[in-house]
C-alpha cells in the first residue's frame, strides 16, 4: 500500500539541476490559453501540497515522483 504524503514528500524535496527550466514553468508555457494555465497552476500546487505541505511547484522534483506518490496523490485528492 502507498505511503501517505506527509511520510514521503520531504524526499522529493532535493535541490534540481542549476540553470535547468522548472517542468512547471515549462509545462504551463505550453498550455494554449491564461485560464488553461492559471487552472493547472492552481491543480500543481494543490498536489505540491499534498506531498509536502511548504512545497512550492516550481521547486519540487518531480521527475522523482514514483508510483506509489502518485496513488497516495490520487487517494488524497478523491477523498476532498
Amino acid at each position: 500500500m502507498a505511503r501517505p504524503p506527509e511520510t514521503f514528500g520531504e524526499e522529493l524535496l532535493a535541490p534540481s539541476v542549476r540553470g535547468a527550466p522548472d517542468p512547471v514553468t515549462v509545462y504551463l508555457a505550453g498550455l494554449a490559453s491564461g485560464p488553461s494555465r492559471t487552472a493547472q497552476k492552481s491543480a500543481l500546487k494543490i498536489i505540491a501540497g499534498l506531498l509536502s505541505p511548504d512545497a512550492d511547484p516550481r521547486g519540487l522534483p518531480w521527475h522523482q515522483l514514483r508510483y506509489e506518490h502518485t496513488l497516495a496523490v490520487r487517494q488524497k485528492l478523491t477523498e476532498r
